[in-house]
């Protein structure tokens, strides 16, 4: 086996993944890894990380992004949930458009029916001038 160092291209960590690939898929058909293999793992998975938290960064969404996904994901369409929050359709277009802040009440009620965070509906966003 080849000795592990960071990653600093994209071509080494094309490299790295699918040789963490091919181990994990030695391992998920039952086959025993020998320690070296295991650590070998382990290892991989911090170099990849590395490299990938430094040259791919995952943006945080806002609540409003997350509401959106969350919607998307569902199929719910604008008009579900202005009758499942019992608001307006000018309420939550204005909550979506970063218009209006998403208010305790309504993040009570996504909190109940969908069992969404309170931390991240009532996480602070910039609102939209």
């Amino acid at each position: 086996m080849e000795s592990l160092s960071l990653i600093k291209t994209d071509t080494q960590n094309i490299k790295a993944l699918n040789e963490l690939e091919n181990l994990l898929d030695k391992e998920e058909s039952g086959e025993l890894l020998l320690e070296e293999e295991s650590d070998r793992i382990e290892l991989l998975a911090l170099l990849i990380e590395n490299y990938e938290k430094k040259h791919y960064p995952i943006k945080e969404l806002d609540p409003i992004e997350h509401l959106k996904l969350f919607m998307e994901d569902k199929g719910l369409k604008q008009i579900d949930l202005v009758n499942i929050l019992n608001i307006s359709k000018s309420t939550l277009s204005k909550i979506l458009s970063k218009r209006r802040k998403i208010s305790v009440g309504i993040a009570k009620k996504l909190h109940l029916r969908y069992n969404l965070s309170y931390d991240i509906l009532l996480a602070d966003y910039e609102l939209v001038s």
